[in-house]
């Protein structure tokens, strides 16, 4: 659960993989969490769609992403 402001938009789809709320807005923050209070299914889906999210941006992914990015790299290089 996260407010609209900043990357937290980027990162969080609501209803997928969290949710949001209105920076500022108590009363939707309110119902978000008596949503999430009432509704324990959704809290593990969110739960389990969320640590998803959390493993692209791993040490691990980012390695690989970064091996992916420097092999390509090498890759057009030696086609010159």
């Amino acid at each position: 659960m996260a407010s609209r402001v900043g990357g937290n938009v980027e990162l969080i789809r609501h209803g997928e993989n969290g949710m949001l709320f209105d920076a500022g807005d108590v009363d939707q923050l309110s119902r978000v969490l008596s949503t999430l209070l009432d509704l324990r299914v959704l809290r593990e889906q969110l739960a389990a769609r969320a640590r998803c999210t959390a493993e692209k941006f791993s040490i691990a992914a980012s390695a690989r992403r970064m091996e992916e990015i420097y092999t390509e790299l090498i890759q057009k290089s030696s086609r010159r």
